[in-house]
């Protein structure tokens, strides 16, 4: 059974002592009609967990995301972690980043995970501070196998997993490590994990930017290593990628009038389904929320 898509966001606006509630509905988006690529796999298979989840997508190759006609016809790119993804943007960086930049800016999706950070590194180098980037290439790859009890940093995602924190398995060594983001990129998941040479460190696990249009998000860790919990992120993040333009005008209306945005949820339920969500508000004023669907 297909499931409808939920888009829920929460906002404040201090001093003032009213409740609204706005009710929206859209048809126009359906999850089965986004267009995925990935990747080859290589330490990281994103396409098992779209599989699982029920997503089709088609394999694109590193010189198919030189042509800017190409990657524009998809919706999402999705960029596994491979030894052979880190090599080719050493040798194409210069390339890429331009193309894909310009499909970000006009509304594409990137998630790319661990070794794949050569592509924020040639296109996003303002988003992330990678550790040791500075000083010498290849430096971040210094986290060790562990497992974290990550925090969920972000109200929305926290809401719709029901929970604040998470077990993240980092499966092996060498993973690249984040060392911080500026305020323009969200946080979904940070942890202390274990840093060769440096002990624990608490540093981001999970974050997403925008560029024009769109956004692109990176995690350090595998999906495929995660279990159950890979298929909940990804199913998150692709409501996210499905509602991202009606959340945008909403956002940007409201915010316009002065509302702050507590919570952003993105979910799905099935027919005759129910979903509860708890939310705090720690601040008096006006509240406003603001519920779209899509699917049937």
């Amino acid at each position: 059974m297909r499931k409808m898509g939920v888009f829920l966001g929460l906002m404040l606006l201090l001093n003032l002592l009213s409740l609204s509630v706005i009710v929206t509905a859209e048809d126009e988006y359906d999850f089965q009609d986004l267009k995925f690529a990935v990747t080859p796999e290589g330490w990281d298979n994103i396409g098992y967990i779209l599989e699982k989840l029920g997503y089709s997508y088609d394999i694109i190759l590193f010189d198919e995301l030189l042509n800017l006609t190409y990657v524009s016809a998809y919706d999402v790119i999705f960029i596994n972690c491979a030894s052979d993804v880190d090599y080719y943007f050493q040798l194409h960086g210069d390339e890429a980043g331009p193309v894909l930049n310009s499909y970000v800016e006009a509304g594409g999706i990137i998630y790319a995970s661990d070794w794949a950070y050569r592509v924020i590194e040639e296109t996003f180098d303002d988003a992330i501070k990678f550790y040791g980037e500075e000083i010498e290439d290849n430096l971040c790859k210094i986290g060790q196998a562990c497992n974290v009890s990550a925090d969920v940093v972000d109200p929305g995602f926290a809401a719709y997993l029901g929970d604040n924190i998470v077990t993240v398995e980092f499966n092996m060594d060498a993973w690249v490590v984040m060392e911080s983001v500026p305020e323009t990129t969200k946080q979904y998941l940070s942890g202390v994990v274990e840093i060769s040479g440096e002990g624990p460190m608490d540093v981001p696990i999970t974050v997403s930017f925008s560029r024009g249009e769109g956004y692109v998000i990176f995690t350090s860790f595998h999906y495929e290593a995660q279990g159950p919990m890979a298929e909940t992120l990804m199913e998150y993040l692709v409501f996210k990628a499905v509602t991202e333009d009606i959340t945008s005008t909403v956002e940007s209306s409201l915010t316009g009038e002065g509302y702050d945005i507590a919570y952003d949820i993105r979910g799905g339920i099935n027919q005759d389904e129910t979903k509860d969500y708890n939310i705090e508000i720690d601040e008096s004023g006006d509240t406003k929320f603001v519920l779209d669907c899509y699917g049937e």
